[in-house]
């Protein structure tokens, strides 16, 4: 049983309401019975960087509308773990079933139900502030997502969750990376449309990839320092990009190359200087190298291919 089941009490459900406001947003709880037999409680604390409240109540649901958007826009995906009991949780009209060791990826910028039918439910939520999870995982990152606890990265995602939960600060930067190299990994099975386990190869790639994806604009940053953070041999990093099309060297610089290209797209100038800031704030340590591997890519030098760009629009 989950230790916030101990602290249920008989609470007003305006008040609740208002508690929930305070932590996670606008919400709109509503009672299966009579307000004097609804009871509920909430804590909050920030650990290992996350801020994490744990929820207990016995309502009918709780819902996120799009009035309630309007008044309160959120800026976070909430992490949803059910702890004990069980819920349905989706975002618009797809509800899930959740059964403890579950979880809930939510978007707070999106309607969402929570259903409970009365039945004593507790969660556990961990706060993601939302530019940041997009800038990690651009658009692969999305609420409504259902987590199950029988995928195995679920599991891993539910185990370091309870590391976090711990709040041993000796292992904090350790804790968060794995956090999201495990998340990432997850969120790249999903896009891949793996619906079963991830292989072992597909798993140290993914997890590779959200580590490049944060570091890249380190020009010392390499191929030998993804192994480090993986905590696996190099060797067995290049074995594992076998099973794609490229090596762990040409994904690397792709991400460079597609990030500049990124920010070349929004410039409204391409002078020689220009273009070799832009090179060198997306990990580059020299020009002509970008300019190879631009070429590569898409088949023209970094001016060339930014006129046609211009062409288009």
């Amino acid at each position: 049983m989950s230790r916030m089941m101990k602290h249920l009490k008989d609470i007003p459900v305006d008040q609740f309401a208002s508690d929930i406001r305070e932590v996670c947003g606008r919400f709109c709880v509503e009672p299966t019975k009579a307000d004097r037999d609804f009871q509920g409680a909430i804590t909050v604390r920030n650990t290992c960087g996350f801020d994490v409240a744990e929820v207990a109540q016995n309502s009918k649901s709780i819902g996120r509308s799009k009035r309630d958007i309007r008044r309160d826009p959120g800026d976070h995906f909430f992490l949803i773990r059910q702890e004990a009991g069980t819920a349905y949780m989706g975002q618009e009209d797809d509800l899930h079933k959740m059964t403890p060791g579950d979880m809930m990826l939510v978007d707070s910028t999106r309607p969402s139900m929570f259903r409970y039918n009365g039945e004593t439910s507790c969660q556990l939520s961990l706060h993601l502030p939302r530019d940041e999870q997009q800038q990690r995982f651009g658009n692969r990152i999305e609420g409504g997502l259902h987590i199950a606890n029988s995928n195995p990265l679920g599991q891993a995602i539910g185990s370091i969750v309870q590391s976090i939960l711990t709040g041993d600060t000796r292992n904090e930067a350790h804790v968060t990376e794995a956090f999201y190299s495990v998340l990432g990994a997850y969120l790249m099975s999903v896009s891949l449309g793996e619906s079963g386990p991830a292989d072992a190869n597909r798993l140290v790639v993914n997890r590779a990839v959200d580590i490049m994806s944060v570091n890249y604009t380190d020009p010392e940053f390499s191929v030998p320092h993804v192994a480090d953070k993986l905590n696996v041999p190099l060797r067995r990093l290049q074995r594992a990009f076998q099973c794609t099309d490229d090596t762990a060297r040409e994904r690397l610089l792709n991400i460079r190359v597609h990030a500049a290209a990124q920010t070349l797209r929004s410039q409204r100038k391409h002078t020689s200087a220009n273009i070799a800031q832009i090179a060198y704030a997306n990990g580059f340590s020299d020009v002509s190298t970008f300019h190879r591997h631009f070429k590569a890519v898409y088949h023209k030098a970094p001016g060339q291919q930014l006129r046609e760009w211009r062409k288009m629009q």
